[in-house]
């Protein structure tokens, strides 16, 4: 089960590292990411884009703790949501190559990161991890069963 550990953290780290080069890349295309609001746009664009970047941060930072906890939900939600971001992720990668080719390059870097964290989080030894946690509640289950059965033939 060592080895499951070391693969998790290995995979949780990559997820981190992934949410975290959001930070620098979000930086990078501040100015191109203003201009694409429109001009109309009801609230302050700054204020807009640092809240939800906040929030998005937080929500997958959220996740990724929850992953790092052992949670099989967490893993389960984590992928579906990187796979239906996905494609949107590669257009915007080839789009920053034309603006900024350091964005697309963290871009890039980001996406490598995520699919290799979830890949690592799925495929054995770490997806022992997630099954232990439930194997172990069905075996304190079938104790304290067995305990309570003991009780009522005494």
């Amino acid at each position: 089960m060592e080895e499951a550990q070391k693969k998790l953290s290995l995979a949780v780290n990559m997820l981190l590292g992934s949410l975290l080069l959001g930070v620098p890349r979000v930086a990078l295309e501040f100015d191109d990411i203003i201009k694409m609001l429109p001009s109309n746009f009801p609230f302050n664009p700054t204020v807009f884009i640092l809240t939800s970047q906040a929030v998005s941060m937080l929500i997958t930072g959220f996740f990724i703790w929850k992953i790092s906890q052992k949670k099989n939900w967490a893993r389960i939600l984590t992928l579906v949501i990187t796979l239906l971001g996905l494609y949107g992720a590669l257009s915007q990668v080839v789009e920053a190559i034309k603006y900024s080719p350091v964005s697309a390059l963290i871009g890039l870097l980001q996406i490598f990161l995520n699919i290799g964290g979830l890949a690592l989080i799925f495929m054995e030894p770490a997806a022992k991890c997630f099954r232990a946690v439930v194997v172990q509640d069905e075996f304190i289950k079938n104790l304290q069963e067995e305990y309570e059965e003991e009780e009522v033939e005494k």
